[in-house]
């Protein structure tokens, strides 16, 4: 088995999607820092209290908070999920999980070997990416602001990064899990661009909110900036200096919800898998 997980993962990391998504993201962010650098008007952030603590009107959002990484509560689990389907729909394109059907009694053990594999390192992947941005933005506050305090948040941050990539990891399952259900990548990615820009972005999240707090976007934001998803206070919500409505349930229980998301997903992909027969 390890032998598998080990050759799986080195095809992973071998395939093109899998190294230019992340460098491109990284290019981008780089590109974005430079620009704030060049654009700004002499009053550069904080990192400590513009970037890296969550504020509302003016007022502490929860010292648990951490929105460095906000951004990457979006784009991680796109990155990660198109990685996870075409990492599967590579196979189906060249032919080869025809090939691999034949192999009956090892393709639930295929499939478990290639999601330990892609997952550990999605997981990596996903963290220096993620680690890449809070350098490029901290050496922005230093270049065009003020740095103070940044060390004594570290702990936090260093939290962020490790968040980022468990979200990185459990996407890429989703998507593999997605596109063995569908038996194809390209559909599965396109689907999950539209749920994820129309349904649940521009539907139901405005419109269900009820809905929205249980769905996979909305808890990946609150896992990686160790927020709560707002709604009620089922789970003993909170709310932060009066200023906010009482939160549905915590950063802890985004996580699991999440997990839940890709585990049921990936078990309907492996009873579906071994009992799909050779076309």
């Amino acid at each position: 088995m390890i032998d598998l997980i080990t050759a799986e993962t080195q095809r992973l990391v071998s395939r093109r999607m899998t190294r230019y998504f992340p460098l491109g993201l990284a290019a981008l962010m780089g590109v974005g820092v430079v620009l704030a650098i060049l654009l700004s008007d002499g009053r550069g952030p904080d990192f400590v209290t513009d970037i890296a603590s969550g504020y509302y009107n003016g007022s502490d959002f929860g010292d648990d908070s951490t929105l460095v990484l906000g951004p990457m509560g979006f784009l991680v689990p796109i990155m990660a999920f198109v990685i996870g389907a075409s990492y599967f729909g590579a196979d189906q394109k060249a032919g080869m999980i025809e090939q691999l059907l034949t192999w009956e009694p090892r393709r639930s053990r295929l499939l478990l070997g290639r999601l330990a594999g892609g997952t550990a390192m999605m997981f990596v992947i996903t963290a220096l990416l993620s680690a890449f941005l809070v350098i490029m933005l901290y050496l922005m506050c230093a270049i065009d602001g003020t740095t103070d305090g940044a060390f004594d948040i570290w702990p936090k941050v260093l939290g962020a990064i490790v968040r980022s990539g468990l979200t990185g990891a459990i996407f890429f399952a989703l998507g593999m899990a997605v596109t063995v259900i569908t038996n194809n990548s390209i559909a599965s990615i396109v689907g999950f661009l539209i749920y994820v820009f129309v349904i649940e972005t521009a539907l139901l999240s405005p419109l269900l909110p009820k809905v929205s707090r249980w769905l996979p976007m909305e808890n990946a934001d609150a896992f990686v900036s160790r927020n709560g998803v707002g709604g009620g206070g089922l789970f003993g919500g909170q709310s932060f200096n009066g200023l906010l409505p009482d939160f549905h349930h915590g950063w802890i229980a985004a996580g699991l919800l999440l997990a839940v998301w890709a585990g049921t997903a990936f078990a309907a992909a492996l009873v579906l898998f071994n009992r799909r027969d050779i076309d």
